[in-house]
Parts: structure tokens; C-alpha cells; sequence
């Protein structure tokens, strides 16, 4: 007779944590592929951080996909058991093949950004030093921590099924062992997107530059703090499910596969929005220009740009006009033309009354001095 074990999921959330981390999921490959799209046609070459973001990508991918094993096995199916075999020896295994990709999916994402910040920030050696020695830290302990969750029972087979563990057939280490690990693990994480925030916004605001762009940048990277909450909330959410109780169990588990995702997919969007900020900049600048274009073309002495900063150049064909040949003045006159503008613009030739406004006047006299031979 099959082993019963609690239902997964009674509430069932299954469904809906499956389709916000899909949802999210595609959200990771558009902006990559936006990313990659804007270096090719922009940057005109990948670099390293872009390389590394695909694979990131890549693994989020087959993560989620292998989260959508867990639940078809039985996490969120509103059944009220599961049989030990084969839908709980199965979701088993699913549970730590998608923990294992989970982690290099945050591990190679924030490599990535430590990459991008090297690029730019690199000439600040105690931020290159930093940002490089906590890099390989952070993949040290990640395949440490992998490496725990797949040697911690022997045979291996003991990790998904927990009756050969009862019944003498394998053993296990203490799991306080794999629980440590995983808090330390996720605690580097949370420090990582915590000062990829920080010390770069400490070299910006050092920088001669103005402050609404330091504090344009600044914003940029800012973004970050929220993969600093969903990263504190996924060691909450993992504490909770390695410390329930049997009644609690997989609700918590499936608290915790969704905490585990958004993370993951947040640090691959927001790791991957700066690099996409040229790509935008540049329609944007053709959109401004194409609106700009349209809107001369409906004022008066219109030249394809704003009449606030450039001269009208009309006036060059009426001093052509005004030539012998042309039947105007003679050359023995003088031409002035004078242009005003304000701060306010002006209209045609008539400057605005505003005693306050900034005035510039730009004086141009051509004399002739003869027939023309």
C-alpha cells in the first residue's frame, strides 16, 4: 500500500505562483533580448556581462521549467494526498534540481552586474578589488552549497527519497548542515545587491557632473534595493519552510518557490536595465527629433530646429534678392539685420515684453561697396 503523505498545496496556489513566475520569466528574456538587441546594434560587440546574463537567462529558463515539474508531481494540486511513489519521490527531486539551477541562476546574474560595474567603475581600484574578490566568493560558495545538496545522503538517491533515509537503506548528514549553508548563501546575496547599490552611488556623487544627472544614475542603480527586499524575503520564506510543521509544511513550501523566483527573475531584469538605457536613449532621440521636425514645419521661419537657438537664415536670400541683377537697392547701401531672442523664445520678430527675461542680440551689418564687375 502507497505511503500518504499531507496534501502540498491545500489552499492552492499552485496556479497562481506558476503563472506569476512565468509571467515574470518572460519578462527576463524580453529585456535581455532587448539588451543584447541594443549592444549589436549599438555598442556594436557583446561584452563578458552580457554573455553571462544570457546564460543567466538561459538557466531561469529550464529553473522555472523544472519548478513546473514540482507542481505537476503534486505542490499546489489541490489534492487532498500524494502517494509516496511516485508523486512525492518526484516532486522530491524536482524541489532540488530546480534549488540547484535557482542558485546559479542568482549566482551568474549577479556576476554579471559585478561585471557591468567593473566596466564602469573600474578605474576605482578599491571597488575593482571588492567587486572581484566578492565575485568569486560568491561562486565558491554557491558550488559548495550545490555540491551539499547532492552529497548530504548516501547513496545519493536518499536526497528524493526520504524512506530509504527511515528504513536503514541510506544515510544522511545532519541537515542543519545544507540549512546553514543555504542562509549563508542567500545572506552574501543580499549583501552583494546591497553594495552594488551603494559604493557605486558613493563614486557617482563624487564625480563633476551635474546633480540632476548624478541623481538620474543614481536612481539607475537604486533599483536594485528591491532585489535586496525580495532577497530578505526569500531567507524568511526558506526558514519558514525548512522549520514548519507538518500542517504547515507546503503552503510554506510553495511561499517559499515563489519568493525564490521573483528574486531570481528581479536581479536579471534589473541587472539587465542599464545596459538597455542606450538602446532607448537612441529611439527616443529620434522620436524627439521626428516630433520636433513636425512642429517647425508649422512655424514660420522654420530651419529643423529650435528658433530659440538658432539664427533665421531668410534674411541671407533677401539680402540676395536685394542685389542689382535682382532689380533691389543699389550697392552702394548698407543692410542690417538684427535678431532678438529671449529666455521666453519670440515670436517671428517681435520679442516678447518681459522686462525680467535674459535678452541676446546678435548684430550682423553687410556693407557693398560697388557694382558688382
Amino acid at each position: 500500500m502507497p505511503l500518504q503523505v499531507p496534501n502540498p498545496d491545500p489552499i492552492g496556489l499552485g496556479d497562481a505562483t506558476q503563472g506569476t513566475l512565468w509571467a515574470l520569466t518572460a519578462v527576463c528574456v524580453l529585456i535581455v533580448a532587448l539588451r543584447l538587441y541594443g549592444r549589436l546594434h549599438v555598442s556594436k560587440s557583446f561584452g563578458l556581462d552580457d554573455w553571462i546574463m544570457l546564460v543567466a537567462v538561459i538557466l531561469r529558463v529550464v529553473t522555472q521549467a523544472s519548478t513546473q515539474q514540482t507542481y505537476t508531481w503534486g505542490l499546489g494540486n489541490g489534492e487532498k494526498t500524494l502517494s509516496y511513489d511516485p508523486q512525492y519521490i518526484h516532486f522530491t527531486l524536482w524541489n532540488w534540481v530546480q534549488a540547484t539551477l535557482g542558485i546559479w541562476v542568482a549566482t551568474t546574474a549577479r556576476v554579471s552586474a559585478a561585471i557591468l560595474l567593473v566596466r564602469i567603475f573600474g578605474t576605482k581600484r578599491w571597488l575593482w578589488w571588492f567587486l572581484t574578490i566578492y565575485t568569486v566568493i560568491q561562486l565558491v560558495v554557491a558550488i559548495v552549497v550545490t555540491t551539499l545538496f547532492w552529497t548530504q545522503c548516501t547513496p545519493v538517491a536518499g536526497v528524493w527519497q526520504p524512506l530509504l533515509v527511515q528504513t536503514g537503506q541510506a544515510t544522511c548528514w545532519d541537515p542543519r548542515v545544507v540549512i546553514y549553508a543555504i542562509y549563508t548563501g542567500q545572506s552574501l546575496f543580499t549583501v552583494a545587491d546591497l553594495t552594488y547599490v551603494l559604493f557605486p552611488i558613493l563614486v557617482i556623487w563624487k564625480l563633476n557632473m551635474p546633480r540632476r544627472q548624478k541623481i538620474g544614475l543614481a536612481a539607475l542603480l537604486a533599483l536594485s534595493f528591491i532585489t535586496v527586499v525580495a532577497s530578505i524575503l526569500k531567507i524568511i520564506t526558506a526558514g519558514a519552510a525548512i522549520e514548519a510543521t507538518p500542517d504547515s509544511i507546503w503552503s510554506n513550501q510553495s511561499a517559499a518557490f515563489l519568493a525564490s523566483g521573483i528574486e531570481q527573475c528581479l536581479v536579471v531584469i534589473i541587472g539587465s536595465i542599464p545596459p538597455t538605457r542606450p538602446l532607448f536613449v537612441r529611439y527616443f532621440d529620434r522620436f524627439r527629433t521626428l516630433t520636433a521636425s513636425l512642429a517647425d514645419s508649422k512655424t514660420p521661419f522654420s530651419t529643423g530646429r529650435s528658433t530659440s537657438d538658432t539664427l533665421d537664415r531668410s534674411r541671407y536670400q533677401d539680402l540676395e534678392l536685394n542685389a542689382p541683377w535682382a532689380g533691389g537697392q543699389d550697392w552702394g547701401a548698407t543692410a542690417e539685420i538684427y535678431r532678438s531672442s529671449t529666455s521666453k523664445g519670440y515670436v517671428g520678430e517681435a520679442v516678447l515684453p518681459n522686462e525680467y527675461a535674459v535678452r541676446r542680440t546678435d548684430s550682423f551689418t553687410v556693407t557693398f561697396g560697388g557694382n558688382r564687375p
